[in-house]
């Protein structure tokens, strides 16, 4: 029974790690609106980082990203099912811990899933730009003093901004 309880609580904070890192990912790159602020807790400004490259290869980054959001629409659309779920079990009358515990293996493999994805862009826009754009493009996007600056959503033109 002791065991039960330890796993169970190990569980709950494996999930409860996993949206958050869920969350936090999908809040980092769909934001929704054409222009919000970047708050304190934002790590990487993308519209800094692709404003700072030259104007020759923001198209590069664009599609990179696009691709990437694109083929990846129905993760997120996942990760917020997963979430949706994950309240309804914990704050039902009565807890099944074995919904829980599929729930939680699913939470881990759709999470793993995003991980690989993000490494995977991250390799294509390294790749894809010369050494000193890719310079450039990362050191803007993770300086501090650019994470208050609006951005606007990823893979859109400039001249889709509403």
């Amino acid at each position: 029974m002791k065991y039960k309880k330890i796993l169970y609580g190990i569980l709950l904070v494996s999930l409860a790690l996993n949206l958050f890192f869920a969350g936090v990912f999908t809040t980092f790159v769909l934001r929704p609106g054409p222009l919000k602020p970047f708050g304190a807790n934002e790590m990487f400004n993308f519209e800094a980082a692709r404003e700072a490259i030259d104007p020759e290869f923001q198209p590069v980054v664009d599609e990179i990203w696009g691709d990437f959001k694109m083929g990846r629409r129905s993760m997120f659309r996942n990760i917020f099912r997963f979430r949706r779920d994950t309240q309804q079990l914990l704050t039902a009358d009565q807890f099944d811990a074995e919904a829980f515990e599929e729930l939680s293996i699913r939470i881990h493999g759709a999470t793993e899933d995003m991980r690989v994805s993000m490494q995977s862009v991250i390799i294509d826009l390294a790749t894809s730009l010369p050494d000193i754009e890719r310079q450039k493009y990362f050191r803007a996007g993770f300086d501090r003093t650019n994470m208050e600056r609006p951005r606007r959503r990823l893979g859109r033109d400039d001249d889709d901004r509403d």
